[in-house]
């Protein structure tokens, strides 16, 4: 039976630990102050939040989109079934971003009801209305993401290779690390049963940076908590779709060291913001500082912070 609690539970994870790096206030507001707001019974302003949270911007609902395909259409070949056709994928994608902009436009009444059923775009919730350049770029970068998709490396050996086992595809999971769970999401996990190989592949529409390469650290330590691996076992694979570009890992000790010293330190900052460890109870809402920078506009939770209203983009 689910049970209804006062607070969240205690977790870590990458994204929880960028958030909390950039903005105090936008940390507090999207893992406390939104907890329990999907409740017909909760407070108007948890619900609020709860909203808030979960919109997403242009560039977000393409990365999302461009997943739900990769994961379809994989799962599609592991199943036996005829797979989509380039033009056929490239389709799918647009149709998934025109319904967030219909659901954004027609359905905000059925989005405000059910903010993880409904799409709401970070665009037309604050400015009622997309940049027309922003959508030609959007348009663009479906047809080469696609392309790149078809041809990229990790993508052609799931499909070729009779070997593979699957592990995951697009799940969170958790596992604990010095009494902290962690929860990390998967794109695709591989094993080669002849070479004894594991592959993790994280599957990115956006430009390279050296977060990733963290991020990965993070996928190869649940790996080897939950099936009891070497490090020297796992590659890790970033697929920059809109490059076309395969960044291979292979991680060694110290930056398993790394990821576990990231994890304890990030937490035990985290917990400073706490009143009550054991509840997971924060502290006061003045507590969390603003960071003002250029993130804020483009900060789901902005209308919270600026007064001028949520109409001046």
């Amino acid at each position: 039976m689910f049970e209804i609690k006062p607070y969240p539970e205690f977790s870590w994870s990458n994204s929880r630990h960028k958030t909390f790096t950039e903005c105090k206030k936008k940390y507090y507001f999207h893992y406390y102050l939104s907890h329990n707001g999907w409740l017909l019974q909760a407070e108007e302003e948890n619900k609020q939040v709860y909203r808030l949270k979960n919109i997403k911007n242009l560039p977000i609902a393409l990365g999302e989109a461009i997943h739900d395909i990769v994961h379809d259409q994989l799962k599609a070949h592991l199943a036996g079934e005829p797979l989509l056709t380039e033009q056929q994928l490239k389709q799918e994608c647009k149709n998934k971003l025109n319904q967030a902009f219909i659901d954004s436009k027609k359905h905000y009444e059925n989005w405000a009801q059910k903010p993880k059923k409904f799409n709401m775009l970070h665009e037309i919730y604050y400015n009622n209305e997309l940049n027309p350049d922003d959508v030609d770029k959007i348009k663009e970068k479906i047809e080469i993401c696609i392309t790149n998709l078809l041809s990229c490396k990790s993508y052609n050996e799931i499909l070729s290779n009779e070997n593979l086992y699957v592990l995951e595809a697009e799940e969170l999971k958790a596992f604990y690390f010095d009494d902290i769970k962690i929860y990390v999401v998967l794109d695709f996990v591989f094993r080669d049963r002849l070479s004894g190989k594991w592959v993790i592949v994280d599957w990115k529409t956006g430009k390279e940076n050296q977060g990733d390469r963290d991020q990965l650290a993070l996928y190869a330590l649940y790996l080897m908590d939950k099936f009891d691996i070497t490090l020297e076992s796992i590659e890790i694979r970033n697929e920059y779709l809109q490059s076309g570009k395969t960044v291979t890992y292979t991680l060694n000790e110290e930056d398993i060291i790394e990821a576990r010293n990231l994890i304890v330190n990030s937490s035990d900052k985290m917990q400073t913001y706490l009143q009550d460890r054991s509840l997971n109870k924060p502290l006061s809402a003045d507590h969390f500082e603003e960071t003002f920078s250029f993130r804020c506009k483009s900060c789901n939770f902005k209308e919270l912070c600026d007064l001028s209203g949520k109409n001046d983009g």
